[in-house]
């Protein structure tokens, strides 16, 4: 799964895996999710402050299965 940083930071998925910017791939497991969403490790993958979306990895795991 495909996480990308916004212009202001913020983290998103990237649902079709061809957004602008750059990116970070994540296991499509909550585990893994949960861990990268972690204080501190978007900014290092990002090599920028980062904001982790506002879904929890749960539910942005559902919302992905369901597309």
């Amino acid at each position: 799964m495909r996480l990308v940083r916004d212009g202001e930071g913020t983290v998103r998925v990237d649902r079709e895996g061809r957004a602008a910017g750059r990116g970070a791939y994540v296991c499509p497991t909550v585990e893994c999710l949960e861990k990268a969403l972690q204080a501190g490790k978007l900014g290092h993958a990002f090599k920028k402050a980062s904001r982790p979306p506002h879904e929890s990895a749960a539910s942005i795991l559902a919302n992905r299965t369901r597309r």
